[in-house]
């Protein structure tokens, strides 16, 4: 599993990465954020990675206030940080630049080929005033159009919306990459796994039966994991999320760190 730096905002990079270190993984998934600096700077990170011993496995751009400018210096830390992966969110009908978006990511995913892989995570399927839908084509038969390959936010589906989590996962099955850990229950998304209303466990036992070589990232609010308290808090709630996620999906085989 793949801890997510979303998961531990509020910590400095080293701090988080220390942290992720002392709970027994190795690989993390960096969370970019235009407001902290350190984030796109792609020397200071690997430095900082090395030093506490972890590995920066996969790249999460922002879900809000993309733009071409921002695209391209995404890709260039991306690139310079030598990750396999790279997620990106549908921007919403409300944004002006989404040329990165219709444009510049399938080219460059196309030109690119895998280095690193370029995927879309689904959004929920939100409205504003009750009627306009918040994202102007963002299904999840669109999102796999865009560059072949698609993340699945667990709390991001809306049971509510007539496609429940086992049928987002079917209808994107074969072009999901990662899965972003989480639970929701009701509105309130990025719970503890296990703690919500997600049948979490099914999904989990299908995607292992059905022979998922995909990667998993625990991305939950910072709350769900004691953030602010003691580390020793936050390292026993990191282990417990390892704890659900092997209950399920390493019950009847060996998996190695690469999930």
């Amino acid at each position: 599993m793949i801890i997510s730096t979303g998961s531990l905002a509020g910590y400095g990079l080293h701090h988080a990465f220390s942290l992720v270190r002392d709970a027994g993984f190795h690989m993390v998934n960096l969370d970019i954020d235009p407001a902290n600096h350190d984030t796109l700077d792609a020397g200071y990170t690997t430095r900082i990675a090395e030093e506490c011993g972890v590995c920066i496995e996969s790249v999460t751009a922002p879900e809000r206030g993309m733009s071409v400018e921002l695209f391209e210096r995404i890709e260039s830390c991306v690139e310079a940080l030598g990750v396999k992966h790279i997620t990106y969110f549908p921007p919403t009908r409300f944004e002006k630049d989404i040329e990165w978006f219709t444009l510049r990511l399938p080219e460059t995913a196309k030109k690119k080929r895998k280095t690193p892989l370029r995927a879309v995570a689904n959004v929920e399927p939100k409205t504003v005033f009750f009627v306009i839908p918040e994202y102007r084509d963002a299904t999840l038969q669109a999102i796999k159009k865009t560059t072949g390959a698609t993340v699945l936010d667990v709390s991001r589906v809306d049971p509510e919306s007539g496609i429940d989590l086992l049928k987002s996962s079917s209808l994107l099955w074969k072009t999901v990459k990662q899965v972003y850990l989480s639970d929701r229950s009701g509105a309130k998304t990025g719970i503890f796994p296990g703690a919500g209303e997600a049948p979490l466990e099914s999904l989990l036992i299908k995607m292992r039966d059905a022979g998922y070589a995909g990667q998993f990232v625990l991305r939950v609010s910072p709350s769900e994991l004691s953030a602010g308290k003691s580390d020793e808090a936050v390292i026993a709630r990191l282990q417990e999320a390892r704890a659900f996620w092997e209950r399920y999906f390493q019950q009847t085989k060996e998996t190695t760190g690469d999930q």
